[in-house]
């Protein structure tokens, strides 16, 4: 069977949609190590990144967050 391009675009719409959903999440209250400023969230998929700067402290790393 052959995807459509509607199909394929909504495919990507929808990985994309979760990416962000798991990226996303609250404030722990800590203070990021690579920039210094209060943004430091939990995530959804239990990692740890910094909102400003995209930092993922425990990997040591900028995360696979997407940007936006």
């Amino acid at each position: 069977m052959t995807r459509n391009l509607a199909d394929i675009i909504r495919e990507q719409q929808e990985e994309e949609a979760q990416q962000e959903r798991d990226w996303s999440g609250d404030y722990d209250g800590t203070t990021c190590p690579n920039c210094n400023r209060q943004r430091m969230l939990l995530c959804n998929n239990g990692r740890r990144r910094c909102e400003k700067c995209n930092w993922d402290p425990d990997e040591k790393c900028y995360s696979d967050a997407p940007l936006r």
